[in-house]
């Protein structure tokens, strides 16, 4: 018989809520997604500025901001790869 699968824990809270949980204002999380997840992280972005309105609108635009920046940091890394032709 296989064992149930269980969920992970989610935090319900904001990060730094609680004092199990080291972060703070001043933490920097990294995350890293595939050019899919992060194509999907902006349409879930956009869907949430059309249905929370103008007040959604700030948060989305940085977070929009950073995504497209890193992304771009990472094109440029990869175009600027040399290329092994041998």
């Amino acid at each position: 018989m296989v064992a149930p699968y269980s969920l992970p824990s989610i935090q319900t809270g904001p990060l730094g809520s609680s004092a199990n949980d080291p972060l703070t204002e001043d933490s920097i999380l990294v995350i890293i997604l595939n050019p899919n997840e992060a194509n999907v992280l902006l349409n879930l972005i956009d869907l949430a500025v059309k249905s929370a309105g103008i007040h959604a609108a700030e948060a989305a635009l940085h977070l929009t901001k950073l995504i497209q920046t890193a992304a771009k940091a990472e094109a440029d890394h990869v175009a600027a790869a040399p290329t092994d032709v041998t």
